[in-house]
């Protein structure tokens, strides 16, 4: 039969098997016992940075090495759940009443895709878990939606207490959502030559004049992390400047230069290589 409701909203429905004998055949059947529209819990989005500007700019003055740092011991009891559906594996964590969190490659993409279709769990991304540590002491149970896409953010991932659990869950689709952000977070040529070109347009920018320009494109505005890695390397070439004292940034100069005279760009660019060849080769050989 058909479902009491709109074929491309998400519902809750309850089936029964049954077997049927007619003139001496036996076949199954699937009977639609109830449907409801699903109305899943909140998704609690963790570990994203309370000031876009705030955490663009701490970038300036962040560590390029050692990298990365030392991750905790690995602890939980590791489950690979990958295979058996991520929306079943999610609800069934859920319905356990435990605290859950999800681990993804883009937070704020993820919450708007799984928005009002799954929820009842926390979800951060894995740059999130790196700077918050998030899921230490307050998940029993962490489920990683897309595969990391480093060592040591693998190590994060079961890094807990021994009861604890993770749970491996990413597919296909996953796997190429990682590697499409781990693209888009560090190839910085284009986002390097967008960015100057904004401010040789804009001029002299601060506040959130200085916000808009570094978040970009509106339809896939950059991250805090990666807009901060990109002014850096900008500011590290003299292309742009910082007015001391105040987070005022201006154009400094329009000549051709190399990119590889930034040393926040070498550093970058080896973190890029890393990160594509983990998802190429150790997570795809395990998916």
């Amino acid at each position: 039969g058909r479902l009491p409701v709109a074929v491309d909203e998400p519902v809750d429905a309850t089936f029964a098997l049954t077997r049927a004998t007619w003139n001496g055949a036996v076949e199954a059947r699937l009977a639609l016992l109830s449907a409801r529209p699903s109305a899943p819990g909140s998704i609690d989005v963790v570990g994203e940075p309370e000031s876009f500007l705030d955490a663009a700019l701490a970038q300036l003055d962040a560590p390029l090495e050692p990298w990365p740092s030392a991750a905790p011991p690995v602890q939980r009891i590791v489950l690979d759940r990958r295979g058996h559906g991520i929306a079943g594996t999610l609800a069934d964590l859920v319905a356990t009443g435990d605290h859950v969190l999800a681990v993804c490659a883009d937070a704020s993409r993820r919450a708007r895709a799984l928005a009002g279709r799954l929820g009842g769990f926390a979800l951060c991304s894995y740059d999130g878990l790196e700077r918050h540590a998030v899921a230490s002491g307050t998940f029993p149970h962490v489920f990683a939606l897309d595969p990391p896409a480093h060592q040591h953010q693998a190590n994060l991932l079961a890094a807990g207490e021994p009861e604890d659990f993770a749970h491996l869950g990413w597919g296909e689709a996953e796997l190429g959502f990682a590697r499409e952000t781990h693209e888009h977070e560090y190839g910085l040529r284009a986002a390097l030559a967008a960015l100057y070109r904004a401010f040789r347009d804009h001029g002299a920018a601060a506040g959130e004049d200085l916000e808009r320009l570094l978040r970009g494109d509106t339809v896939r505005p950059r991250s805090a992390a990666m807009a901060g890695r990109a002014l850096r390397v900008l500011l590290e070439l003299e292309l742009l400047a910082l007015e001391p004292g105040s987070p005022v940034v201006t154009l400094a100069s329009a000549r051709r230069t190399d990119l590889e005279r930034s040393p926040a760009f070498r550093a970058y660019r080896r973190r890029g290589e890393d990160g594509r060849r983990y998802l190429s080769e150790a997570t795809a050989r395990a998916a």
